[in-house]
């Protein structure tokens, strides 16, 4: 009986340590837990905030070999939760979020598949120098995108006196300084050519081209965009690193020796001296000031000629649209030899404060746009797209839901929603083709913002309002039957602008205050009135 009693409070003494152990939250502790819960801690913003926080807090691993451990789990980690986020992404811009859908503006955004912000932007390369940042697919946000699935957009940051390693990428390239200066220079078998870049200078990478830059100014970030058009995995590109140590690697030290000791004519262990000389992290490194001027190119250096010249200076083209009120700026196909290969136009945007850029479309081409500077609301009108039933299915399902959603878009033809984007700098904004959009800049400060158009082969920008609108153009009867009005009221509306391309915002809040200041003058002569009766008595 009395080992039964024994037996009985060891039993519930157990259960009461358990119980109290797991209320104060104790657990066995191992590099793969301490790792899932600095993650968790930490909740960064960015992957290449989470992986800074990771690889700091690996570095206090007394042992090698946990601290290879910690570093290898955050890489996996953090892979692991950008392959998540971008899943769910890319299941939620599968219905994209209708207008008074109850959500706050936040998530709104957050969800925004034409909205790609900076904290989103998957790191390629990172260091002290410098970075190169992609800018996630655009084919996985939204059906309306799968045209420009096989484009990725990137950014190059170089920080002053910064030297980028010298690469080549399985992609075609155009390249486009949004802010600094620098130098490029482009590397074949048949020589080198070097270019001096400055705000709105383009220059056309081919695929499989040597290229490395340096940034010479001393106290500015040279920030230069980049549309690719991988020519091995759609969608995806690839670099080349001719040199370096880690993160990225010198490509050409991975053939084997039987193969480097002849091309190179040199021994194996010259060749394992050259490797192991650059110390440094990264595609950049630091040069000093006599390397950067021999390494820059002048601006008399590079070559004017817009027709035949392999460099293009957009900012100091005539502007395309201009007034008080902004101007924009646009490179063509049609009028640059080196943009034909691609098909893709180059485009620069320059916004007053209280500014409107009238609704417009393009006919052809989808617009890649990254805010440089301000801060500006984008309001796109989109067809309505069939949403997705359920979460998981089978083949069969998929099969039935495909026909499903192709019934429900005819169904849903000529039905729209608008999407308004909420842009800030540094930010990156996709405009599909023939969808109406206008630019709206509410901001205090001025909008600057630079970028590509994809498939702008033949492409037309058609005006909805302005003095330049397509309404004018139609004939009377046909403005008559469209809108079931005299055409008279209809040309009233539409030709009332006098201004095109952009107009100002404040106009309409001028009459709005003008409005307000005559109802003040009228309950202020009202009062008036009622103080000078009420002195009669």
């Amino acid at each position: 009986m009395a080992t039964f009693k024994s037996s009985v409070l060891l039993l519930l003494l157990t259960l009461f340590l358990s119980s109290a152990f797991l209320s104060l939250g104790f657990h066995l502790r191992s590099p793969r837990n301490e790792l899932s819960e600095s993650l968790t801690e930490s909740n960064p913003e960015s992957p290449l905030g989470e992986r800074e926080y990771c690889q700091r807090r690996c570095q206090k691993e007394q042992e090698h070999s946990r601290r290879q451990l910690c570093q290898q789990q955050c890489e996996k980690s953090i892979k692991e939760r950008e392959q998540r986020e971008g899943e769910r992404r890319h299941d939620k811009s599968r219905g994209l979020c209708q207008e008074e859908s109850g959500e706050s503006e936040q998530e709104q955004q957050s969800n925004n598949p034409f909205l790609f912000r900076s904290q989103t932007f998957q790191c390629r390369f990172s260091s002290e120098h410098g970075r190169l940042m992609h800018v996630p697919r655009f084919n996985l946000r939204s059906p309306l995108l799968s045209g420009i699935g096989d484009y990725r957009f990137s950014i190059l940051e170089a920080n002053p006196n910064a030297f980028v390693f010298p690469h080549h990428s399985d992609s075609e390239a155009i390249y486009i300084v949004a802010d600094g200066q620098g130098t490029i220079t482009l590397v074949t078998d048949k020589g080198r050519q070097s270019f001096y870049l400055k705000i709105g200078n383009a220059v056309r990478v081919p695929a499989g081209t040597t290229v490395y830059l340096v940034n010479a100014e001393r106290g500015k970030k040279l920030v230069i965009a980049a549309l690719r058009e991988p020519v091995n995995v759609p969608g995806h590109t690839q670099e080349f690193f001719f040199s370096g140590n880690e993160q990225p690697e010198a490509y050409w030290k991975y053939f084997s020796t039987r193969v480097l000791e002849p091309s190179l004519n040199t021994q194996k262990d010259e060749i394992k001296k050259l490797c192991s000389r650059q110390k440094e992290k990264g595609m950049m490194r630091s040069a000093s000031q006599e390397q950067l001027s021999a390494l820059s190119a002048d601006d008399s250096s590079s070559p004017r000629h817009s027709e035949s010249s392999s460099l293009i200076e957009l900012l100091n083209q005539e502007p395309l649209y201009s007034n008080e009120n902004g101007r924009c700026f646009e490179a063509s196909p049609a009028r640059f030899r080196l943009l034909r290969n691609m098909g893709v136009s180059l485009f620069a945007l320059q916004m007053n404060k209280n500014s409107i850029f009238v609704p417009h479309y393009n006919s052809r081409q989808t617009m890649v746009v990254l805010i440089k500077k301000g801060s500006v609301d984008i309001e796109i009108i989109i067809p309505q797209l069939p949403r997705k039933r359920q979460e998981e299915q089978s083949e069969e399902q998929e099969e039935d839901d495909e026909e499903y959603k192709e019934k429900e878009q005819e169904q849903r033809s000529g039905q729209y929603q608008r999407v308004t984007v909420k842009a800030n700098a540094g930010d990156v904004v996709v405009l599909p083709a023939d969808c109406p959009v206008t630019w709206i800049n509410s901001e205090s400060k001025n909008l600057k913002a630079i970028g590509f158009g994809i498939n702008a082969e033949n492409n037309r920008r058609i005006f909805l309002a302005g003095r330049n609108n397509v309404v004018k153009n139609m004939e009377r009867e046909a403005q008559e039957l469209s809108f079931g009005v005299p055409a008279k009221l209809v040309q009233e509306v539409f030709n009332n602008q006098e201004e095109s391309y952009f107009v100002s915002s404040s106009q309409q809040k001028q009459q709005e205050e003008d409005e307000d200041e005559d109802e003040d003058k009228r309950e202020n002569r009202l009062s008036s009135n009622i103080l000078d009766i009420a002195r009669l008595f």
